[in-house]
């Protein structure tokens, strides 16, 4: 039958899933189109279409694919071998890139070389599949080699336990029994002796500071009286030049960052003791957000006898130095610069605002707008996509924030206590882009200017209390002068505190105050202050019900407009767009439902923005648990908080009516069906 007009269909179509002994697969169905070659068709079919060229005869094939989604881990590590025959290269990385989540390396070590052995049994000569087996075990043997290899030189921070390395001990004496002389062999060897001086060498300098950050820290302070005025130093440089410099020194931290380290899972057990030097890496990288954001603060306050004018060119000079980072790909500093800007020390000076270039405010509003909110075209894969031309330095937090949501929202284990290996492909598209990130930096070709270093790190330390007090000898309160710059006002505070969840988080400054502490969330995830609240792929954002938005960056990774009367605590991750559990930021907030008399306490988390109102609310929260079937009209949600409910009216804001000061916990209970008597006439 001739088809004259393709049928508008999807060329994928998800099937389902198939269960088979202990590994659940993905099915998707591929259409593929069919191309016959000229001989293959017959004299009259030939002689129809020639006469009928506009006419086409479309014929397609349905392809089933499977794809792992969940299995044992004996079947996961088993699966590395059929990966590597089928050459799905993505499945090994995902597995190698996120393995230590659910299991140790020694365990998966066991495993692969139990099944190498099951391959290493000789049949007998007479048996009529002798070759097959020879062919299958020289073919696991060379997965097992590829794997290895990989493993190796990959991921070469999953051996570099303390020591004596018993994981790559072990390794090496499994190698050299099945794989001697080869150059797996030697690559193991090698990798231990450097592993075992390294460790040597580190003993020996333990106590030294080795890098920028340790030097700052082990600085004496300077006395808090002394007079500086390092700002005529800071106005002398290129600001193409201090740029590089900030570049230099983050592309450095950000390269040394382990991509596992930022995984959800372990990002939020951070302030364990056992798992304090593991995150090390990536918290030097907010150390050095932290000492950007706070070099901006001091280099414009510390010189309390500046005028309003003079004082306006050090903010200009920063404003430069931001546009500079951003022509850098520079997106940690270029955040940095802004977020200590728009910091509440600085933000209340009117009057050094009111007499800046308008050049300059100008540009300061357009760089701003790269992180606003309301802005939807600056995304995760726009950084990536031009990191393929040009060195990247990503802001980390956002990336912190998009793979602890990810952690939040996809269960461990699936039905029968099944590893949840789709929750782990998810993760590692958001850690290959950290890796793809990473190499990236490589391009940058940026010549240290020691001056330029030597002063940034001489810049003082302050509080968020004494840069206030500065900040208000300058300009004591209530000095009526022209506003300062109408960005989306954003308070900020300091990023250790969003991502390090170290202390309770209150915004300061009237009677209504509300002091909100991170709370951890009874599903197993801890929500810790910023540690949640990134980036995230499309696929992270569809789980999550999250808009793919950027918001306005502030020094602390808090931001929100602060309205008279009340204040909120704020967090921010990347930006605020991923806020965080039993956190508000300055338009949204992520809430826990659950349905009274349908699932007990189980509960699901959804996004809700300061824009959404009661009906809203419960349909998301429908949607989540399944339930979209039912009408939004049938439920009230309630807030809950030891036995007292706060119920909520179909036109009420829920953002701004809701309890702040208590969990974040709510309930959708059916409404009972009013039987009410008909008025008299």
């Amino acid at each position: 039958m001739r088809m004259r007009k393709e049928l508008s269909m999807s060329d994928v179509q998800e099937w389902g899933d198939e269960e088979e002994d202990g590994v659940i697969y993905k099915v998707t169905l591929r259409r593929l189109k069919v191309q016959h070659a000229p001989e293959e068709r017959n004299d009259s079919e030939t002689l129809a279409l020639d006469k009928e060229p506009n006419s086409g005869f479309i014929q397609y094939k349905t392809c089933k694919t499977r794809t792992l989604k969940a299995a044992t881990l004996e079947k996961l590590v088993g699966h590395l071998i059929t990966a590597y025959a089928e050459n799905d290269h993505a499945y090994i990385c995902s597995f190698l890139s996120t393995y230590r989540a659910f299991t140790r390396t020694d365990i998966v070590l066991d495993f692969l070389f139990k099944r190498n052995s099951s391959h290493d049994g000789r049949p007998s000569e007479n048996s009529p599949c002798v070759d097959s087996l020879e062919k299958a075990a020289s073919e696991h043997k060379s997965a097992l080699m590829f794997i290895l290899h990989l493993w190796l030189e990959e991921y070469t921070v999953d051996f570099q336990e303390d020591p004596p390395h018993s994981s790559l001990q072990k390794l090496r004496m499994l190698v050299k029994q099945d794989f001697p002389g080869t150059p797996l062999q030697q690559k193991t060897e090698q990798l231990l002796q450097k592993l075992q001086e390294s460790s040597r060498a580190e003993q020996e300098t333990n106590g030294l500071p080795t890098s920028g950050h340790e030097i700052l820290l082990h600085s004496e302070h300077k006395d808090e009286t002394q007079d500086f005025r390092e700002e005529q130093d800071f106005l002398t440089f290129s600001s193409d030049i201090v740029a590089e410099q900030l570049t230099l020194m983050d592309a450095e931290l950000f390269m040394k960052v382990q991509p596992f380290y930022c995984l959800g899972c372990i990002w939020s057990q951070r302030d364990k003791k056992e798992n304090r030097d593991l995150v090390a890496t990536v918290r030097a990288t907010i150390a050095q957000f932290n000492t950007v954001a706070n070099c901006v603060i001091a280099s414009v306050l510390m010189d309390t006898q500046l005028k309003p004018l003079q004082r306006a060119k050090v903010i200009e000079k920063w404003i430069e130095v931001a546009q500079s980072c951003r022509t850098l790909n520079n997106f940690s500093s270029l955040r940095a610069i802004l977020s200590g800007l728009q910091s509440n020390a600085i933000y209340r000076l009117k009057k050094t605002w009111a007499v800046l270039c308008r050049v300059h405010l100008a540009v300061f509003q357009q760089l701003s707008e790269i992180f606003a909110d309301e802005n939807n075209y600056f995304s995760r894969q726009e950084i990536v996509l031009q990191s393929m031309t040009q060195g990247t330095v990503p802001y980390l937090g956002t990336y912190l924030t998009a793979l602890l949501m990810l952690d939040i929202a996809l269960p461990d284990y699936v039905q029968s206590g099944l590893i949840n290996f789709e929750k782990r492909r998810r993760e590692f598209e958001i850690l290959a882009q950290i890796k793809q990130l990473q190499a990236s930096c490589n391009r940058y070709v940026l010549t240290s200017s020691p001056q330029i270093i030597s002063w940034f790190y001489k810049q003082r330390q302050l509080t968020d209390e004494l840069s206030y007090s500065i900040s208000c000898e300058i300009q004591p309160p209530g000095d009526c002068q022209p506003c300062s710059p109408k960005l989306g006002r954003r308070l900020t505070k300091r990023l250790s505190r969003l991502l390090w969840n170290t202390e309770s988080i209150a915004t300061k400054s009237g009677p209504d105050t509300v002091s909100i502490s991170s709370s951890g969330s009874s599903g197993g995830s801890d929500m810790e202050d910023g540690g949640a609240s990134a980036f995230t792929s499309p696929t992270v954002l569809d789980d999550l019900n999250l808009p793919e938005k950027n918001a306005i960056p502030t020094t602390s990774g808090f931001s929100g407009d602060i309205s008279p009367g009340r204040q909120r605590a704020h967090k921010d991750t990347n930006t605020t767009i991923f806020p965080v559990y039993n956190q508000q930021t300055a338009d949204s907030c992520i809430i826990r439902v659950s349905v009274e008399n349908n699932n007990g306490n189980l509960y699901k988390s959804i996004l809700m923005t300061s824009q959404d109102k009661t009906p809203t609310v419960i349909q998301r929260a429908l949607e989540k648990h399944n339930l979209e079937y039912n009408s939004p009209e049938e439920f009230q949600l309630i807030q809950i908080h030891e036995g007292k409910d706060l119920i909520f009216p179909d036109d009420a804001n829920v953002f701004y009516a809701m309890n702040t000061s208590v969990n974040f916990d709510f309930v959708l209970r059916r409404k009972q069906r009013s039987h009410s008597v008909p008025p008299a006439v």
